[in-house]
Parts: structure tokens; C-alpha cells; sequence
């Protein structure tokens, strides 16, 4: 069998795909399970009642009171798993580079998301590959959307011109013909131009990280460009049914309208959620001033934050370097946060890493006036 994996929040999860025998499909992951950071297995074999075992599953693993948005967590994730594991062969244009792009192919039947690893690890930091790769899958799952979707259209147009010619083929057979045939030629293309023009913008290093949009409370969607306006941003790693988030978020609040009174480009917090359904996101979002990370998205955005050593635990807050995307100043913020109220020495840099930023300013000074005095270039001839 081939395996792959895939993230539940903090979770490994792999779907064990059909062989020629026509063995059946299997689902396997880990999930958090309570608010102390446990985790429990949840298994899943083609032929069970997904929502029996689901419910199963909750029961024996969580809280009462959240069971019913864990059954809906639980059985979200095994359609998605399913999905990606079969997905047809398709090929997705990258823009990997301001000035090049690459094609990314899947093998139909082939693990999604090895495939997206071992190609993001030829363009791009090895820190940055699993982000990398969880938007090449978001990308290729909806190219294959797309794709289905557009053959949905041209079928649907094929029956309504068969209909049409149906209805009046006794008054006039012999131009009611080429007409079925020309429609569906007609409706299939519109799509294929879309999927292709899409790669044509080149996305942010902030969009590359967290995504192209960001919700707001309320549900409004804004850019993750305008991240890049702000002196200061911090990740809040977060969930409704952690008693912990809910006595810290009140703080934080406080802390974040405190800064924007300095101004609104001083900082922005984003929330990436852990939440277990859509609707406990929306509604723990209300509660929030600033924006969010896309439910869907959230998930794998934690667990590449974990594999780098951060977001152990919720809550965790981590300000992030805004002159080197993706790299975390400190993830210390919630014990930052507590001892500095007013945020008067955010974001927090370490000694060793205030040195290190004056050392990079200094040479990139320095690299400058080498290259006016052509210091540079004399070297070169």
C-alpha cells in the first residue's frame, strides 16, 4: 500500500490508498483531543460508518460538550483525506521565482503530498518546505475542482442541446444536428483559460506563508499583503475549547488596542486557529479584533510551526521577523505579552539577535557603497 499524510491540527494522518487487489481504503491520524496538548489515533477503514466511528471516537476522547463539533471535525477530515487521495493526474503551473516558473505534475494514485515535498524542496529553504507544500496540495486539490467542474458544465450544455434537438428534431432534423455537436466545444474551454491565467500574479512572501486571504471578524476576507504594511506581526496559536486561550485572549486584546493607538501600522496579531469546526471559528473570531488564517488552512499551518519546535501548546504567541518572512523572532509572546502590557520593547529580540540585525544593516550599508564606488565591479574585471 502507499502511504501518505496529511494534518489535523497538530496530527499525522494517512490514507492508505487501493491496490490492484481492490483492498479497502484506510484513514488514520492523530488529533488533540483536550486541552493539555493529549492526542488520540482515530482509524478509519472504507466499508465502516464514518460517523459511528467518528462518534466513537469523541466519546471516548473528549469532553461531552465537545462532541458534537468533533464528530464534524473528524469526519471533515476523512473526506478531505479521501479526496486528496484521489485526485486525477493533473500538472499546476508554480511561479517559484519573480522571473520563472515550473510545472508541478501528480500521478494519478501517487502520495499528494510527497509529491508537493520533493518539489518544493528543489526551490525553495528547507525550513520553508512544508508551508510551500501545503499550498502546492491547496493548489492542486483546487485545480482538480476546477477541472471536475468545468466537465460538469460541458456535460450539463451537451444535455441541454441534446434536449433542445429532441424537441425539434421533427420540424427541422437537419440543423438541429450540428448544433449538438458544436455546444459542448463551445462551453469547455472558458474554464481551462482560468486555471491557466491564475499563476500569471505573483504572490507575497506573507500570501506564500499563510495563504492569499485572511478573514476578519465578521467574515470579511483581506488581503495577506497587507501584512506587509505592519512594523510588527504575530502569530496567535489559539482554540475556543482551551480555558488557557480564554483567559489570555481578553489580555491580548487589550495589549493589541494599545498598539494601535501608536498607530495602526504597529502591529497586527493573526489568529491561527485550532479550532474543531468552521462554526466554533466563526464564533471564537467575533471575539477578536484582528484577522484570522482560513479555517482550512489553519490546521497545517500549525503543524509546521510544530515541526520547527514552535506552537507546542495553546496559547502560544509568536512575533515574527518582518524583514525575513518566516522566520520567529520569539514564541515566548504570551509570557512577553503578561510582563509588558504596554508593549513598550516588542517584539522582543534577543541580544544576540539585536547584534546580529545591526551586523546584517552594517554590511548591507557597506555592500551599497562598494557597489557606488565600483569597488564591485573593478574586482569583477
Amino acid at each position: 500500500m502507499m502511504q501518505r499524510t496529511v494534518a489535523l491540527l497538530l496530527c499525522a494522518c494517512s490514507v492508505a490508498q487501493e491496490t490492484a487487489t481492490k483492498e479497502p481504503r484506510k484513514v488514520e491520524f492523530e488529533a488533540v483531543v483536550n486541552e493539555e496538548g493529549g492526542r488520540a489515533a482515530f482509524s478509519w477503514t472504507e466499508g465502516e460508518d464514518v460517523t459511528e466511528k467518528a462518534t466513537q471516537y469523541c466519546k471516548e476522547n473528549t469532553k461531552e460538550e465537545l462532541w458534537e463539533r468533533c464528530i464534524s471535525a473528524v469526519k471533515q477530515q476523512v473526506a478531505a483525506s479521501l479526496m486528496e487521495a484521489e485526485l486525477p493526474a493533473l500538472d499546476l503551473e508554480v511561479q517559484v521565482a519573480e522571473d520563472k516558473t515550473a510545472t508541478f505534475s501528480h500521478v494519478e494514485g501517487g502520495d499528494l503530498r510527497l509529491e508537493a515535498h520533493t518539489f518544493c524542496s528543489e526551490y525553495v529553504a528547507e525550513d520553508k518546505v512544508p508551508v510551500c507544500a501545503h499550498h502546492l496540495v491547496q493548489g492542486a486539490v483546487q485545480k482538480a475542482q476546477q477541472l471536475a467542474a468545468a466537465e460538469e458544465g460541458g456535460a450539463s450544455a451537451a444535455d441541454a442541446s441534446a434536449g433542445a434537438g429532441g424537441a425539434s428534431q421533427d420540424a427541422a432534423p437537419a440543423k438541429t444536428a450540428p448544433k449538438q455537436d458544436a455546444a459542448p466545444a463551445k462551453t469547455a474551454p472558458p474554464p481551462q483559460k482560468q486555471t491557466k491565467s491564475a499563476p500569471a500574479k505573483t504572490p507575497s512572501d506573507w500570501a506564500r506563508l499563510v495563504g492569499p486571504a485572511l478573514v476578519a471578524r465578521g467574515g470579511a476576507s483581506l488581503s495577506a499583503d497587507a501584512l506587509e504594511k505592519k512594523k510588527n506581526v504575530a502569530f496567535l496559536f489559539a482554540a475556543d475549547w482551551c480555558k488557557p486561550c480564554r483567559d489570555f485572549v481578553p489580555k491580548l486584546v487589550k495589549y493589541y488596542e494599545l498598539a494601535k493607538r501608536k498607530g495602526d501600522d504597529k502591529l497586527e496579531i493573526l489568529w491561527v486557529s485550532a479550532s474543531r469546526s468552521q462554526e466554533a471559528f466563526d464564533a471564537y473570531l467575533k471575539e477578536m479584533p484582528w484577522p484570522a488564517a482560513p479555517f482550512p488552512l489553519a490546521g497545517r499551518l500549525v503543524q509546521a510551526f510544530q515541526q520547527k519546535g514552535h506552537a507546542k501548546g495553546f496559547p502560544t504567541l509568536c512575533f515574527m521577523d518582518t524583514n525575513e518572512i518566516g522566520s520567529v523572532i520569539t514564541c515566548d509572546g504570551v509570557q512577553k505579552v503578561m510582563a509588558d502590557e504596554y508593549g513598550l520593547t516588542m517584539p522582543y529580540r534577543s541580544p544576540i539577535q539585536n547584534v546580529k540585525r545591526m551586523v546584517q544593516a552594517v554590511a548591507g550599508v557597506v555592500k551599497a557603497l562598494l557597489r557606488a564606488l565600483g569597488v564591485g565591479a573593478a574586482k569583477t574585471k
